[in-house]
Protein backbone atom coordinates (compact mmCIF):
# COMPACT_ATOMS: atom_id res chain seq x y z
CA UNK A 1 0.00 0.00 0.00
CA UNK A 2 1.52 3.39 -1.06
CA UNK A 3 1.66 5.92 1.42
CA UNK A 4 -0.71 8.98 0.53
CA UNK A 5 1.73 12.30 1.02
CA UNK A 6 -0.72 14.68 1.54
CA UNK A 7 0.04 18.24 1.99
CA UNK A 8 -1.71 18.09 5.59
CA UNK A 9 0.48 15.05 6.28
CA UNK A 10 4.06 16.73 5.49
CA UNK A 11 3.17 19.21 7.54
CA UNK A 12 2.03 17.44 10.78
CA UNK A 13 5.35 14.77 10.10
CA UNK A 14 7.52 18.11 9.71
CA UNK A 15 6.23 19.54 12.84
CA UNK A 16 7.44 16.21 14.53
CA UNK A 17 10.36 16.21 13.15
CA UNK A 18 10.75 19.82 14.54
CA UNK A 19 9.63 19.07 17.66
CA UNK A 20 12.07 16.04 18.47
CA UNK A 21 9.31 13.44 18.56
CA UNK A 22 8.11 15.60 22.10
CA UNK A 23 4.35 14.17 22.40
CA UNK A 24 3.77 17.52 24.53
CA UNK A 25 4.97 19.53 22.68
CA UNK A 26 3.13 18.35 19.35
CA UNK A 27 -0.17 18.44 21.53
CA UNK A 28 0.09 21.69 22.61
CA UNK A 29 1.45 23.35 19.07
CA UNK A 30 -2.01 21.58 17.47
CA UNK A 31 -4.08 23.09 20.08
CA UNK A 32 -3.04 26.42 20.26
CA UNK A 33 -2.87 26.62 15.87
CA UNK A 34 -4.98 24.90 14.67
CA UNK A 35 -2.75 23.37 12.34
CA UNK A 36 0.67 21.99 11.78
CA UNK A 37 1.25 24.72 9.00
CA UNK A 38 0.61 27.67 10.77
CA UNK A 39 2.64 26.05 13.50
CA UNK A 40 5.62 25.87 11.34
CA UNK A 41 5.01 29.32 9.83
CA UNK A 42 4.65 30.93 13.50
CA UNK A 43 7.13 33.07 15.31
CA UNK A 44 9.75 31.92 18.28
CA UNK A 45 8.35 34.27 20.42
CA UNK A 46 4.79 32.26 19.95
CA UNK A 47 5.97 29.14 20.59
CA UNK A 48 7.89 30.66 23.84
CA UNK A 49 4.87 31.94 24.88
CA UNK A 50 3.28 28.42 25.26
CA UNK A 51 6.07 27.91 27.49
CA UNK A 52 7.61 24.56 25.94
CA UNK A 53 11.14 23.63 26.55
CA UNK A 54 13.54 26.30 24.97
CA UNK A 55 15.18 23.54 22.43
CA UNK A 56 11.51 23.54 20.47
CA UNK A 57 11.93 27.34 19.84
CA UNK A 58 15.27 26.93 18.89
CA UNK A 59 14.47 24.31 16.27
CA UNK A 60 11.86 25.72 14.98
CA UNK A 61 14.35 28.92 13.89
CA UNK A 62 16.62 26.34 12.50
CA UNK A 63 14.30 25.16 10.66
CA UNK A 64 12.97 28.55 8.90
CA UNK A 65 16.51 29.66 8.30
CA UNK A 66 18.44 26.35 8.03
CA UNK A 67 17.63 24.29 4.24
CA UNK A 68 19.52 21.61 5.75
CA UNK A 69 17.31 20.67 8.21
CA UNK A 70 14.20 20.45 6.01
CA UNK A 71 16.53 18.51 3.66
CA UNK A 72 17.10 16.36 6.38
CA UNK A 73 13.57 15.73 6.89
CA UNK A 74 13.01 15.15 3.18
CA UNK A 75 15.55 12.32 3.39
CA UNK A 76 13.75 10.78 5.97
CA UNK A 77 10.28 10.82 4.38
CA UNK A 78 12.40 9.33 1.24
CA UNK A 79 13.69 6.77 3.10
CA UNK A 80 10.36 4.83 3.40
CA UNK A 81 10.73 3.53 0.21
CA UNK A 82 9.89 -0.58 1.48
CA UNK A 83 6.65 -1.80 -0.25
CA UNK A 84 5.36 -2.47 3.40
CA UNK A 85 5.90 0.73 4.68
CA UNK A 86 3.03 2.64 6.30
CA UNK A 87 2.52 6.12 8.63
CA UNK A 88 -0.13 5.84 10.91
CA UNK A 89 -1.43 8.87 12.06
CA UNK A 90 -3.48 8.79 15.57
CA UNK A 91 -6.81 9.11 14.33
CA UNK A 92 -6.66 6.60 11.19
CA UNK A 93 -8.70 3.78 11.30
CA UNK A 94 -5.62 1.69 11.42
CA UNK A 95 -4.13 3.27 14.48
CA UNK A 96 -3.80 0.24 17.02
CA UNK A 97 -7.65 1.22 19.43
CA UNK A 98 -5.35 -0.27 22.22
CA UNK A 99 -2.62 2.46 21.65
CA UNK A 100 -5.04 5.18 21.78
CA UNK A 101 -6.15 4.49 24.98
CA UNK A 102 -2.52 5.17 27.40
CA UNK A 103 -2.00 8.18 28.65
CA UNK A 104 0.64 9.99 26.11
CA UNK A 105 -0.07 7.93 22.89
CA UNK A 106 2.67 8.59 19.74
CA UNK A 107 0.67 10.63 17.21
CA UNK A 108 2.27 9.00 14.27
CA UNK A 109 3.49 5.44 14.09
CA UNK A 110 5.65 4.92 11.22
CA UNK A 111 5.42 0.36 10.08
CA UNK A 112 7.14 -1.28 8.16
CA UNK A 113 5.21 -4.75 7.45
CA UNK A 114 1.74 -5.77 8.22
CA UNK A 115 -0.83 -2.83 9.51
CA UNK A 116 -3.33 -5.69 10.72
CA UNK A 117 -0.93 -7.39 12.83
CA UNK A 118 -1.07 -4.09 14.92
CA UNK A 119 -4.98 -4.86 15.57
CA UNK A 120 -4.27 -8.24 16.91
CA UNK A 121 -4.40 -9.33 20.58
CA UNK A 122 -1.29 -9.08 21.58
CA UNK A 123 0.96 -10.06 24.93
CA UNK A 124 4.40 -8.48 25.31
CA UNK A 125 7.48 -9.92 26.84
CA UNK A 126 10.65 -8.20 27.90
CA UNK A 127 13.47 -9.07 30.05
CA UNK A 128 17.32 -9.17 30.11
CA UNK A 129 19.81 -8.35 27.52
CA UNK A 130 22.02 -11.19 29.00
CA UNK A 131 19.69 -14.22 30.75
CA UNK A 132 20.93 -17.38 31.72
CA UNK A 133 20.33 -20.18 28.93
CA UNK A 134 17.06 -21.29 30.84
CA UNK A 135 16.15 -17.79 30.25
CA UNK A 136 16.24 -17.80 26.86
CA UNK A 137 14.06 -21.21 26.65
CA UNK A 138 11.53 -20.28 28.27
CA UNK A 139 10.97 -17.18 26.83
CA UNK A 140 11.21 -18.98 23.37
CA UNK A 141 9.00 -21.89 24.78
CA UNK A 142 6.50 -19.22 26.36
CA UNK A 143 6.61 -17.22 23.40
CA UNK A 144 5.68 -20.01 20.85
CA UNK A 145 3.08 -21.20 22.91
CA UNK A 146 1.49 -18.06 23.00
CA UNK A 147 1.56 -17.76 19.62
CA UNK A 148 0.13 -20.62 18.74
CA UNK A 149 -2.97 -19.84 20.61
CA UNK A 150 -3.48 -16.81 18.62
CA UNK A 151 -1.73 -13.93 20.11
CA UNK A 152 0.66 -11.74 18.62
CA UNK A 153 3.91 -11.76 20.63
CA UNK A 154 5.37 -7.83 21.04
CA UNK A 155 8.89 -6.94 22.23
CA UNK A 156 11.68 -4.25 21.06
CA UNK A 157 14.59 -6.60 19.08
CA UNK A 158 16.99 -6.09 21.75
CA UNK A 159 19.36 -8.81 22.52
CA UNK A 160 18.61 -11.21 25.23
CA UNK A 161 14.63 -12.47 26.26
CA UNK A 162 13.28 -9.94 23.20
CA UNK A 163 15.16 -12.02 20.52
CA UNK A 164 14.06 -14.80 22.35
CA UNK A 165 10.59 -13.68 22.37
CA UNK A 166 10.73 -12.60 18.72
CA UNK A 167 11.84 -16.00 17.34
CA UNK A 168 9.79 -18.35 19.36
CA UNK A 169 7.00 -16.64 17.91
CA UNK A 170 7.89 -17.06 14.25
CA UNK A 171 8.54 -20.66 15.24
CA UNK A 172 5.09 -21.01 15.73
CA UNK A 173 3.97 -21.77 12.29
CA UNK A 174 1.55 -18.77 11.36
CA UNK A 175 2.79 -16.89 14.46
CA UNK A 176 3.46 -13.29 14.23
CA UNK A 177 5.81 -11.14 15.96
CA UNK A 178 5.85 -7.22 16.57
CA UNK A 179 8.93 -5.20 16.68
CA UNK A 180 8.97 -1.79 18.83
CA UNK A 181 12.18 0.26 17.86
CA UNK A 182 14.25 2.82 19.62
CA UNK A 183 14.99 4.26 16.44
CA UNK A 184 13.69 4.48 12.74
CA UNK A 185 11.65 2.12 11.55
CA UNK A 186 14.59 2.14 8.98
CA UNK A 187 17.56 1.07 10.85
CA UNK A 188 17.64 -2.60 12.22
CA UNK A 189 19.33 -1.65 16.51
CA UNK A 190 21.29 -3.94 16.83
CA UNK A 191 22.53 -4.57 13.80
CA UNK A 192 23.50 -7.78 14.27
CA UNK A 193 19.54 -8.93 14.63
CA UNK A 194 18.89 -7.83 10.87
CA UNK A 195 18.00 -10.84 9.43
CA UNK A 196 15.80 -11.18 12.24
CA UNK A 197 14.08 -8.10 11.36
CA UNK A 198 13.39 -9.00 8.01
CA UNK A 199 11.77 -12.46 9.12
CA UNK A 200 9.49 -10.71 11.09
CA UNK A 201 8.11 -8.82 8.32
CA UNK A 202 8.70 -11.45 6.12
CA UNK A 203 6.30 -13.45 8.36
CA UNK A 204 3.65 -11.57 8.57
CA UNK A 205 4.43 -8.96 11.22
CA UNK A 206 5.66 -5.80 11.54
CA UNK A 207 8.92 -3.44 13.05
CA UNK A 208 7.10 0.07 14.17
CA UNK A 209 8.21 3.48 15.76
CA UNK A 210 7.15 6.65 16.54
CA UNK A 211 10.76 8.18 15.67
CA UNK A 212 11.12 9.87 12.45
CA UNK A 213 12.64 7.87 9.72
CA UNK A 214 17.00 7.92 9.74
CA UNK A 215 16.43 7.99 13.69
CA UNK A 216 19.42 6.72 15.13
CA UNK A 217 19.39 4.92 18.07
CA UNK A 218 19.69 7.24 21.91
CA UNK A 219 19.60 6.10 25.18
CA UNK A 220 16.72 7.83 26.46
CA UNK A 221 14.76 6.13 23.60
CA UNK A 222 14.17 3.07 24.87
CA UNK A 223 12.99 3.68 28.16
CA UNK A 224 10.18 5.94 26.85
CA UNK A 225 9.38 3.09 23.60
CA UNK A 226 8.77 0.93 26.37
CA UNK A 227 5.37 2.19 26.70
CA UNK A 228 3.96 1.46 23.13
CA UNK A 229 5.65 -2.06 23.64
CA UNK A 230 2.69 -2.36 26.72
CA UNK A 231 -0.03 0.19 25.26
CA UNK A 232 -0.58 -2.31 22.48
CA UNK A 233 -0.50 -5.10 24.83
CA UNK A 234 -3.10 -7.08 26.73
CA UNK A 235 -0.68 -7.73 29.29
CA UNK A 236 2.95 -7.62 29.34
CA UNK A 237 5.07 -11.04 30.60
CA UNK A 238 8.73 -10.42 32.19
CA UNK A 239 11.55 -13.61 31.62
CA UNK A 240 14.46 -12.86 33.69
CA UNK A 241 15.02 -8.89 34.70
CA UNK A 242 17.80 -7.22 37.39
CA UNK A 243 16.22 -5.01 40.04
CA UNK A 244 17.60 -2.17 37.84
CA UNK A 245 16.54 -3.89 34.64
CA UNK A 246 14.83 -1.43 31.66
CA UNK A 247 11.79 -4.53 31.82
CA UNK A 248 10.40 -3.10 35.11
CA UNK A 249 9.66 0.04 32.89
CA UNK A 250 8.20 -1.46 31.10
CA UNK A 251 6.15 -3.28 33.80
CA UNK A 252 5.51 -0.22 35.60
CA UNK A 253 3.97 1.37 32.39
CA UNK A 254 1.39 -1.56 31.95
CA UNK A 255 0.45 -1.11 35.25
CA UNK A 256 -0.46 2.72 34.67
CA UNK A 257 -2.06 1.43 31.54
CA UNK A 258 -4.27 -1.09 33.67
CA UNK A 259 -2.36 -3.86 31.79
CA UNK A 260 -1.63 -7.43 33.93
CA UNK A 261 1.91 -7.77 34.78
CA UNK A 262 3.57 -11.59 34.72
CA UNK A 263 6.39 -12.14 35.74
CA UNK A 264 8.27 -15.91 35.49
CA UNK A 265 9.97 -16.57 39.13
CA UNK A 266 13.88 -18.00 39.19
CA UNK A 267 16.74 -18.49 41.45
CA UNK A 268 16.80 -16.66 44.68
CA UNK A 269 20.70 -16.94 43.57
CA UNK A 270 20.06 -15.29 40.32
CA UNK A 271 20.70 -11.80 39.96
CA UNK A 272 18.61 -11.56 36.76
CA UNK A 273 15.56 -13.41 38.88
CA UNK A 274 15.28 -10.06 41.07
CA UNK A 275 13.22 -8.09 39.73
CA UNK A 276 10.78 -10.91 38.70
CA UNK A 277 10.63 -11.73 42.44
CA UNK A 278 10.25 -7.84 43.21
CA UNK A 279 7.38 -7.77 40.52
CA UNK A 280 5.70 -11.00 42.06
CA UNK A 281 5.89 -8.91 45.64
CA UNK A 282 4.29 -6.38 44.49
CA UNK A 283 1.53 -8.25 42.88
CA UNK A 284 2.37 -9.52 39.90
CA UNK A 285 1.18 -12.88 38.37
CA UNK A 286 3.49 -15.87 38.99
CA UNK A 287 3.68 -17.60 36.14
CA UNK A 288 5.28 -20.96 35.08
CA UNK A 289 3.31 -22.00 32.03
CA UNK A 290 1.60 -20.46 29.09
CA UNK A 291 -1.43 -21.40 29.64
CA UNK A 292 -1.94 -19.36 32.68
CA UNK A 293 -1.56 -16.47 30.90
CA UNK A 294 -3.87 -17.14 28.27
CA UNK A 295 -6.33 -18.38 31.05
CA UNK A 296 -6.28 -15.04 32.25
CA UNK A 297 -6.31 -13.09 29.78
CA UNK A 298 -9.10 -14.95 28.06
CA UNK A 299 -11.99 -12.76 27.92
CA UNK A 300 -10.44 -9.70 26.73
CA UNK A 301 -9.01 -11.13 24.19
CA UNK A 302 -12.46 -12.82 23.27
CA UNK A 303 -14.00 -9.04 23.15
CA UNK A 304 -10.98 -8.14 21.04
CA UNK A 305 -11.18 -10.51 19.21
CA UNK A 306 -14.78 -9.98 18.40
CA UNK A 307 -13.98 -6.24 17.90
CA UNK A 308 -11.64 -6.94 15.10
CA UNK A 309 -14.79 -9.25 12.95
CA UNK A 310 -16.39 -6.55 12.85
CA UNK A 311 -13.76 -4.06 12.06
CA UNK A 312 -13.23 -6.76 9.16
CA UNK A 313 -16.23 -6.31 7.82
CA UNK A 314 -16.21 -2.75 7.05
CA UNK A 315 -16.00 -1.76 3.41
CA UNK A 316 -12.99 -1.25 2.02
CA UNK A 317 -13.48 2.40 1.21
CA UNK A 318 -12.85 3.02 5.20
CA UNK A 319 -9.55 1.94 5.00
CA UNK A 320 -8.11 3.13 2.18
CA UNK A 321 -4.93 4.64 1.99
CA UNK A 322 -5.90 8.42 2.22
CA UNK A 323 -6.97 7.79 5.94
CA UNK A 324 -3.09 8.39 6.33
CA UNK A 325 -3.63 11.74 8.34
CA UNK A 326 -5.68 13.17 11.28
CA UNK A 327 -8.44 14.33 9.43
CA UNK A 328 -9.33 11.33 6.78
CA UNK A 329 -11.29 9.57 9.17
CA UNK A 330 -14.63 11.60 8.78
CA UNK A 331 -13.94 12.01 5.16
CA UNK A 332 -13.33 8.40 4.26
CA UNK A 333 -16.75 7.33 6.23
CA UNK A 334 -18.54 10.13 3.80
CA UNK A 335 -16.92 8.18 0.89
CA UNK A 336 -18.71 5.18 2.11
CA UNK A 337 -22.04 6.34 2.91
CA UNK A 338 -22.17 8.10 -0.65
CA UNK A 339 -21.44 4.76 -2.22
CA UNK A 340 -24.35 2.68 -0.45
CA UNK A 341 -21.77 1.24 1.88
CA UNK A 342 -22.72 0.68 5.67
CA UNK A 343 -21.56 3.73 8.43
CA UNK A 344 -19.19 2.63 10.12
CA UNK A 345 -19.96 3.84 13.31
CA UNK A 346 -23.89 1.58 13.27
CA UNK A 347 -21.16 -1.05 12.74
CA UNK A 348 -19.32 -0.21 15.50
CA UNK A 349 -22.04 0.17 17.84
CA UNK A 350 -24.05 -2.97 16.27
CA UNK A 351 -23.67 -4.74 19.46
CA UNK A 352 -25.07 -2.09 21.91
CA UNK A 353 -28.15 -2.13 20.17
CA UNK A 354 -29.84 -4.54 22.69
CA UNK A 355 -28.59 -2.28 25.60
CA UNK A 356 -31.10 0.00 27.02
CA UNK A 357 -30.78 3.65 26.52
CA UNK A 358 -30.43 4.64 29.95
CA UNK A 359 -27.19 2.03 30.42
CA UNK A 360 -25.55 3.56 26.81
CA UNK A 361 -23.07 5.73 28.71
CA UNK A 362 -21.96 3.45 30.87
CA UNK A 363 -21.74 0.67 27.99
CA UNK A 364 -19.80 2.76 25.51
CA UNK A 365 -17.37 3.98 28.13
CA UNK A 366 -16.44 -0.13 28.85
CA UNK A 367 -13.77 -1.65 26.84
CA UNK A 368 -11.67 -4.83 26.97
CA UNK A 369 -8.94 -3.70 28.91
CA UNK A 370 -10.52 -2.37 31.60
CA UNK A 371 -11.20 0.80 33.44
CA UNK A 372 -11.54 1.54 37.28
CA UNK A 373 -14.71 2.74 39.15
CA UNK A 374 -12.93 6.41 40.11
CA UNK A 375 -12.21 6.39 36.10
CA UNK A 376 -15.58 6.18 35.35
CA UNK A 377 -16.83 8.79 37.29
CA UNK A 378 -13.95 11.12 36.26
CA UNK A 379 -15.75 10.30 32.19
CA UNK A 380 -19.51 10.04 32.84
CA UNK A 381 -21.53 12.61 34.22
CA UNK A 382 -23.61 10.86 36.50
CA UNK A 383 -22.95 10.40 40.52
CA UNK A 384 -21.64 7.07 41.89
CA UNK A 385 -24.90 5.21 43.34
CA UNK A 386 -26.22 5.38 39.81
CA UNK A 387 -23.22 4.32 38.08
CA UNK A 388 -22.91 1.40 40.61
CA UNK A 389 -26.59 0.36 39.83
CA UNK A 390 -25.68 0.46 35.91
CA UNK A 391 -22.85 -1.74 36.33
CA UNK A 392 -24.63 -4.06 38.26
CA UNK A 393 -27.36 -4.21 35.93
CA UNK A 394 -24.59 -4.47 32.86
CA UNK A 395 -23.25 -7.16 34.75
CA UNK A 396 -26.43 -9.42 35.51
CA UNK A 397 -27.80 -8.84 31.39
CA UNK A 398 -24.39 -9.90 30.59
CA UNK A 399 -22.49 -7.00 28.84
CA UNK A 400 -19.84 -5.93 31.47
CA UNK A 401 -17.69 -8.18 34.01
CA UNK A 402 -15.65 -7.03 36.92
CA UNK A 403 -12.30 -8.37 36.63
CA UNK A 404 -8.97 -7.61 38.90
CA UNK A 405 -10.94 -4.26 40.06
CA UNK A 406 -11.64 -3.37 36.80
CA UNK A 407 -15.11 -3.70 34.86
CA UNK A 408 -14.65 -4.64 31.23
CA UNK A 409 -17.66 -4.71 28.04
CA UNK A 410 -18.00 -8.20 27.09
CA UNK A 411 -21.19 -9.88 24.99
CA UNK A 412 -23.69 -12.25 26.01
Amino acid sequence: MAIHWSQRLVDELALWFVVQHSVSAFTALMAHFGSADQALRASTTAWQSLRLHHAHAKKLQDWQQNPALASQFEQAIKSLDHAQDHVIALNDLHYPKQLKHIPDPPPFLFVRGSIHALNQPQIAMVGSRKPSQSGYQIAAQFAQALAQQGFVLTSGLAHGIDASAHQGALQAGQGQTIAVMGTGVNLCYPSANQPLYWKIIASGGAVISEFMPNTAAREYHFPRRNRIVSGLSLGVLVVEAALKSGSLITAQNALEQNRQVFAVPGHIYNEQSRGCHQLIRDGALLVDDPQQIVDELDLPRRWHLQEQQHAQNLPQQIIAPEAHTVASQASAQHKAKSAGSVDPASVALAPALEVSAHLQPVYQTLDWVGISLDDLVDRIAIDVATLTSHLMELELLGFAVQQGGLYLRCRQ
